[in-house]
């Protein structure tokens, strides 16, 4: 685990590589040899051939249609197959680039990472230049185009002299060096604070929000719940685990956008930093159910059995360790891997307060999790890290069918929106099912 020391040392270089058309550019013959040679045979493989032969394009314009014409390459955007298929088709990339390049793609996302060491400084460039002229060769043999003015870089780096990219070229045009960039979702800058990030995602969820506020007067606190959960706070979610380890003032931004909703719709909600701990210890269980592929195996937690209690740090009091904040983690746990040293951006991220957060979880759900599998106990451990589980293992064999219950204030609201949303919560579960299964006889 990085140290302070260590973590001013480190540099590295991030460059976007934009792909023209991206999944348009998916040309259907190569992809079809690279399936075979891969090893996909018989029905598969004929499926796909079928899925991938004699498509059509045809343009409809104020009501003229054009001529239909045949296409050979392109894969429909939204379509359930294209992500797998273009991934495929760009899977053999990584073979034209140096061992200096860490290659990764997601959808139409491609970028390369160069770490900087004092071996490799001097020659870097040269390098990223010699990579940089392959992938273009590789594109033209594959029918990719690659956008040269539309590829960035950026160095990350904390050193008060950060390394001089000048230098980098793509396609004959120097590779413009930016002070933050959006890659895979995820906006990062030079120094990787995540603030960004952060601020991006905030002015995203309060337009949503403003508009929720506008409704306020037609829906009942019930349901003004609902569309920030589904709407709102959706937004503020996305790789939320990534980005657990920023600063308590970066993450405050986006506490402050939850608060506003809970003052606007009137409701108590469990917090983003709970949903944040939740989310990580799904991804440990994955992790630990061996359902992750490739280089997320490195990534799998170490259990351990602890027999005596131990203090974890508790965030209000820095980097003391505090006799008033014990907390009895007897049993199976997460073996910690923060050290003294360690930097406080670790100690808050996935790695740093798994153990921390694992402790919190009953031994009664860490043991059906021994046994039955650690994917099954997901749900268990993410209503009680949120509050919605008590400690104690309770079942209740007399408890209803699930059904939606209207919000006491409801009466207050006589909308025509308020009252056809909660027209449909107000079913019980055998009735929504009961509906659906007559609508679907009908439309047959």
């Amino acid at each position: 685990m990085p140290t302070t020391k260590e973590e001013k040392a480190l540099e590295g270089i991030l460059i976007s590589l934009d792909v023209a058309g991206a999944f348009d550019r998916c040309w259907w013959l190569k992809l079809k040899l690279s399936l075979e040679q891969r090893g996909m045979r018989r029905k598969a493989l004929d499926l796909l051939r079928s899925y991938l032969f004699q498509r059509f394009i045809q343009v409809v314009s104020n009501g003229k249609t054009s001529k239909k014409r045949e296409i050979f390459s392109s894969v429909p955007q939204g379509g359930k197959l294209s992500p797998p298929l273009w991934d495929f088709d760009i899977s053999d990339m990584h073979t034209v680039v140096s061992a200096e390049a860490e290659l990764f793609c997601y959808a139409d996302d491609c970028g390369l990472w160069y770490e900087l060491t004092e071996d490799n400084r001097g020659m870097i460039i040269d390098v990223v230049n010699l990579d940089l002229l392959k992938l273009k060769q590789w594109g033209i043999q594959n029918k990719t185009t690659f956008e040269a003015s539309k590829t960035f870089m950026i160095v990350m780096s904390n050193r008060s002299e950060p390394f001089d990219p000048t230098g980098i070229n793509f396609d004959g045009e120097q590779v413009t060096q930016v002070e933050t960039m959006k890659l895979v979702g995820f906006t990062m800058d030079c120094k990787l604070t995540w603030k960004p990030m952060a601020e991006a995602i905030a002015k995203k969820a309060r337009i949503r929000l403003g508009a929720l506020r506008r409704l306020k007067r037609h829906l009942d606190s019930n349901n003004i719940k609902t569309m920030y959960t589904s709407f709102v706070r959706s937004t503020m979610e996305y790789g939320n685990m990534l980005y657990m380890g920023a600063a308590p003032s970066t993450l405050k931004i986006l506490d402050n956008i939850q608060d506003s909703a809970m003052k606007i719709g009137g409701f108590e909600i469990e917090s983003l930093s709970l949903r944040r701990e939740a989310t990580a210890v799904a991804f440990a269980l994955r992790l630990l159910d061996g359902n992750c592929r490739g280089v997320l195996q490195d990534f799998t937690p170490t259990l351990e059995t602890i027999s005596t209690p131990q203090a974890f740090e508790d965030e209000s009091i820095g980097n003391r360790v505090s006799r008033h904040h014990f907390r009895e983690s007897i049993g199976l746990q997460i073996k910690k891997s923060a050290v003294l040293g360690s930097l406080q951006r670790y100690e808050r991220c996935f790695f740093g307060a798994l153990p921390h957060i694992w402790s919190k979880i009953p031994q009664w759900i860490t043991q059906l999790g021994q046994r039955n599998g650690w994917k099954t106990i997901t749900n268990k451990c993410k209503s009680f890290i949120t509050g919605k589980m008590p400690c104690t293992q309770k079942e209740d064999h007399n408890k209803p069918k699930s059904q939606f219950r209207l919000n006491s204030d409801t009466g207050k609201y006589k909308t025509s929106l308020n009252q056809e949303l909660n027209s449909s919560m107000s079913l019980s579960a055998d009735e929504i099912e009961s509906y659906h299964l007559n609508k679907c006889s009908i439309s047959k």
